[in-house]
């Protein structure tokens, strides 16, 4: 990776249950709301070439479930960041999401038909679930029919994050990804964090066979986890000393910010209530 970068813009490449809502907030913190466009819906993407070039120009941080080609929209250089999940960890997350919220595309034909984890994985209901990470990364999310992913696509993915990504990190060494991350796009220091989107109970059991199952029909997306996961440690091993004294200062300091932050907490969600009823009233 290249060790800095410069760029009007800065596109995060958000990968569904991969830490994606934690990095976004600390994002969006670092270049103000008013600078910052977050995209609801991949569909809604062509929509950003209809806006005046003026006020393209003056997003700061585009950010959103999408694939990689969201530069096109912009006349000005832009730089990716992301962060991907080991597959089978992210493919349970996604499974326990989907159930836990009625509102999801894939709710319905889920529930009604009773599907589990491994049918999830191999029934063809999304492109999702087949190598979802090297689609997204690679500009290919959807074209390409359930089962067909190829080598080919796994190289555009690593040629893509070669190419135009400040970073991409890993989000079981989310803390390290975010100095590292820190470092490519020239932040004054780590910010601090509180993890957000976290499942509330412990995961199910799942099965030995359930694994190997969605390894094999993900495996690019393990390949490339892999490799981003060996570049990573790589990275950071060239410069161990500085970059374990910036984590071990980062560390300490986050523990106070959510001690703080924890004692404020339900004072907070009883305002939002507050203010929900009082709006619900009107």
């Amino acid at each position: 990776m290249p060790s800095t970068y410069t760029a009007q813009r800065v596109i995060f490449l958000h990968i569904p249950k991969a830490a994606g809502t934690t990095l976004e907030r600390i994002l969006v913190k670092q270049y103000s709301r008013e600078q910052t466009f977050v995209l609801q819906a991949s569909e809604l993407l062509p929509t950003l070439k209809d806006f005046p070039a003026q006020q393209r120009s003056q997003i700061r941080l585009l950010s959103g479930h999408m694939a990689y080609g969201a530069h096109e929209c912009f006349a000005e250089p832009s730089v990716y960041v992301s962060m991907i999940r080991h597959p089978v960890q992210r493919l349970i997350s996604h499974y326990r999401f989907v159930l836990a919220r009625p509102h999801h595309y894939l709710y319905g034909t889920v529930a009604s038909r009773k599907i589990d984890l491994e049918e999830y994985v191999h029934s063809g209901i999304s492109t999702e679930t087949d190598n979802g990470q090297v689609r997204l990364l690679a500009g290919h999310a959807r074209d390409i029919p359930y089962g067909h992913c190829s080598e080919l696509l796994l190289e555009k993915a690593k040629q893509n994050i070669l190419e135009h990504f400040a970073f991409v990190g890993i989000s079981e060494e989310f803390d390290r990804s975010l100095v590292l991350m820190s470092r490519k796009l020239h932040w004054a220091n780590v910010p601090a964090y509180r993890r957000a989107n976290v499942a509330t109970s412990p995961p199910p059991k799942v099965g030995e066979e359930t694994i190997r199952a969605i390894e094999r029909s993900n495996a690019l997306d393990l390949e490339l986890y892999e490799w981003v996961k060996a570049r990573v440690f790589s990275e950071w091993e060239a410069e161990a000393e500085q970059l374990n004294r910036v984590h071990r200062r980062f560390l300490v300091r986050n523990r106070v910010y959510q001690a703080v932050t924890d004692r404020f907490r339900p004072v907070k969600l009883l305002a939002r209530r507050a203010v929900r009823r009082v709006a619900a009233s009107v």
